[in-house]
């Protein structure tokens, strides 16, 4: 069996949270608290390398919800295989051996913890997680080789701690013959798709609890595979962000509206507006009024 390393084995919970997991927006391995908002982390969803890259990130300060057995191990996705197998090999052992040991042994293989979610400590001051950034990607033109027969766009979809997204749904869209495919992402989180035509295309990820990504005019060139990494932020219920072209030698911006520009001596203006006005103008890289 896998042996847990100790900085998933030593973690504690000094202060249980009072918000119940499903009351929580988000997948299965990383969900938005409303009410301390922050993101809480599955750690039992993920395999151990995912966990652990959590914590490293996180440096231990973080919101986690895990399951903890008598033995003091975390459970894990893949820690969770490896206790399988052991059970069955051992169930097999016992039965040969003496029929009166059964439900001791038994009892003991398969206990596990319940599970717990973690008060977090603030790293430091303020709330990156509760901010409205935009999507971070990144992608890049590689040739074929003879397991990429033809033209692909593929890629792989993470959280801002870099943890993957699974069941993301994924849409490409073909700009010139106005074609849509969609696909979900894998317990991976990657995704693919084959057999495509080259051109210019329009990449659309959405996944609970996230916003929404869009990325448009992404050119696909003959014989060649795209690759498009994205990561999601956690986003306000009902928020899309989608990336502007931000011409920086005039600050001019292109593909974004955000509404009439508010005249600055208008008292009339509620300070919601205003606010409001003055963070998407701080989104997109010009100074607040």
């Amino acid at each position: 069996m896998i042996e847990q390393t100790d900085r998933l084995k030593g973690i504690d919970v000094p202060a249980p949270c009072s918000i119940g997991w499903d009351a929580m927006a988000g997948t299965e391995q990383v969900r938005f608290c409303g009410q301390c908002q922050k993101s809480v982390y599955n750690l039992s969803a993920m395999t151990r390398r995912q966990a652990e890259s959590v914590v490293d990130n996180k440096q231990g300060r973080l919101c986690a919800k895990f399951e903890r057995r008598a033995d003091g191990t975390i459970v894990t996705r893949d820690v969770t295989r490896d206790m399988t197998n052991d059970f069955i090999t051992n169930w097999r052992t016992v039965k040969r051996r003496a029929s009166i040991f059964v439900s001791a042994v038994f009892t003991t293989l398969i206990g596990v913890g319940t599970g717990s979610v973690m008060a977090q400590t603030p790293a430091h001051i303020g709330n990156p997680e509760a901010t409205c950034s935009p999507t971070v990607f990144k992608f890049s033109h590689a040739q074929t080789s003879t397991q990429d027969s033809g033209l692909a766009v593929t890629g792989t979809i993470y959280d801002a701690t870099q943890a993957v997204i699974p069941n993301a749904e994924v849409t490409l869209i073909n700009e010139g013959a106005k074609e849509s495919h969609t696909v979900i992402s894998s317990d991976e989180g990657t995704y693919r798709f084959s057999l495509c035509k080259a051109g210019s295309y329009t990449l659309k990820i959405k996944a609970n609890g996230f916003s929404t990504f869009i990325k448009k005019h992404l050119t696909l060139r003959k014989d060649e595979v795209l690759r498009v990494d994205a990561t999601l932020q956690v986003a306000v219920v009902g928020e899309v962000i989608e990336l502007p072209f931000i011409d920086t030698r005039h600050m001019t911006v292109m593909g974004l509206t955000a509404g009439v520009a508010p005249e600055s001596n208008d008292n009339r203006l509620t300070k919601v507006f205003k606010a409001s006005y003055n963070g998407i103008r701080k989104i997109i890289g010009l100074h607040p009024r």
